[in-house]
């Protein structure tokens, strides 16, 4: 989000557990996601994005993936989830 745009959509996190999802990443990705978060506060289906089902989006920064709902009549974002991607192969 640059410096002229405005927010026009309210984004938060749906739980503590999101909360603490978000404080366990490292710095940047800490960084790369608060970032894509407030991004999302101006434009809730950026390039990137995937409608999983009806409301539910997602959107993959680096290797952490973003879960979130959009409500188009409260103009609101909830973020339900953020996951690293598993690396494990069997």
């Amino acid at each position: 989000m640059s410096a002229g745009e405005k927010a026009k959509w309210q984004v938060r996190l749906r739980s503590r557990l999101v909360r603490w999802e978000l404080d366990g990443l490292n710095g940047e990705e800490y960084r790369k996601v608060i970032q894509t978060l407030k991004s999302l506060a101006v434009n809730p289906q950026p390039k990137g994005c995937e409608k999983i089902y009806d409301d539910i989006y997602h959107m993959r920064i680096g290797d952490i993936i973003v879960t979130y709902c959009i409500d188009a009549l409260r103009k609101q974002i909830d973020v339900g989830a953020i996951r690293r991607l598993s690396t494990k192969t069997f």
